[in-house]
């Protein structure tokens, strides 16, 4: 072996071994090759939470806001098994949308990564009770995923709860289910709303049917305050229908 092929060797080991360090670091996973199906993020447990509980979902993509991200996902995790569910069962980088001296606009900053445990096509929607769309970048991109947009559908069919946040609102109005109904949004996103038939207000939170919107972080706890109150009133009602249908078999054998 001369001299430069030793180099060679040496520098991809190293180079091997940093990435692995790296990657270790950012995603607690040993994936050297940068496989995201076989990373995860520091924010989960490699098990399931919640097993046995009610599920509710909440989608993710690259450019999702941190916050309107995981303060649904750590509320809702309390009480419910919530599942991550994105384009691909791999892992996504969220941002930080903050106001900034000097900015005109939200400046945008890398923030936490967040795993897809589940991915848009292989949800079966009726295996969960409730839909959360975080703002960020990432609906913009989301929107135009058609299994996604399937799926939003289906809990407006169903009359599912479903919580939106700031730019979350892109995603319903591509579904189509927005007309006549009374939303909030941040400011910027009112156009999306209004075009697709929605009348929009400026309050902080919105519930309208099976949807409740707020408009950005300040407004993150009363919005996930209603929501819960709406999962819990709709597994109710959900009970109540199936003991009418056992009462009514009983009747029928009778």
């Amino acid at each position: 072996m001369n001299w430069q092929t030793r180099v060679k060797k040496v520098f991809a080991t190293d180079t091997k071994e940093r990435k692995t360090r790296l990657m270790e670091t950012t995603h607690g996973t040993s994936s050297p090759d940068g496989d995201s199906a076989n990373q995860r993020s520091s924010l989960q447990y490699n098990a399931t939470q919640n097993e046995d509980r009610p599920r509710l979902l909440v989608v993710v993509g690259d450019g999702a806001e941190v916050l309107d991200t995981m303060f649904p996902f750590y509320r809702l995790g309390e009480h419910y098994r919530v599942d991550v569910a994105g384009p691909e069962t791999e892992v996504y980088h969220l941002v930080i949308h903050e106001l900034t001296e000097g900015w005109d606009i939200t400046e945008e900053r890398k923030g936490y990564h967040l795993k897809a445990n589940i991915a848009f096509r292989d949800v079966n929607p009726e295996n969960y009770v409730g839909l959360i769309l975080p703002g960020g970048r990432a609906p913009e991109y989301l929107r135009y995923d058609q299994q996604l947009i399937h799926l939003t559908q289906h809990f407006f069919k169903q009359e599912k709860p479903v919580a939106s946040i700031c730019h979350g609102i892109e995603i319903i109005a591509t579904a189509k289910v927005l007309s006549g109904r009374t939303v909030t949004t941040i400011p910027k996103c009112r156009f999306d709303a209004e075009v697709c038939g929605a009348v929009y207000t400026p309050e902080p939170v919105v519930r309208c049917g099976n949807l409740v919107c707020c408009r950005g972080k300040k407004d993150m706890s009363p919005w996930m305050r209603e929501f819960v109150g709406m999962i819990e009133d709709y597994l109710k009602t959900q009970e109540s229908n199936l003991g009418d249908r056992v009462r009514s078999c009983e009747v029928a054998t009778d």
